[in-house]
């Protein structure tokens, strides 16, 4: 948790500066645009970035979460944790920790690109008509 509390803090440190320069924009329309949209797209990533790296934390806490409100005899958490499993249990938790991850990576790219790619080939849009 303290990694993706320190994403996140990163994340944010990253937006506010993007705001900020983004508020205080001199340069001509087409240097804007242009700066604009490099900054947006670096911010998108650093945004998916933090998703992406919270969440493949997720299992460890919902699992801690689970075990810790059922009653279930501590040497089974432990040995979930420390990966003291048959071979075949451990290869299934990994072929569904990888396949949750690749769920995950699918949902943030797209969600992402739905909600603030149509607004950024909006600008690379307005872009090209700078140059007509």
């Amino acid at each position: 948790m303290f990694i993706t509390s320190l994403i996140t803090f990163g994340y944010l440190i990253k937006m506010t500066w993007f705001l900020k320069k983004s508020s205080n924009l001199s340069n001509n329309s087409q240097e804007t645009v242009i700066s604009f949209i490099y900054e947006l797209k670096l911010t998108l990533e650093v945004y998916k970035t933090a998703i992406i790296s919270g969440s493949l934390l997720l299992p460890i806490a919902m699992i801690s979460l689970i075990f810790g409100t059922v009653k279930t005899p501590e040497n089974i958490f432990n040995n979930l944790i420390l990966l003291r499993v048959s071979n075949t249990a451990l290869i299934l938790y990994t072929f569904g920790y990888i396949l949750v991850a690749v769920l995950i990576y699918i949902m943030t790219v797209s969600w992402s690109n739905k909600l603030y790619g149509v607004h950024i080939k909006k600008l690379e849009k307005m872009l090209g008509e700078f140059d007509v």
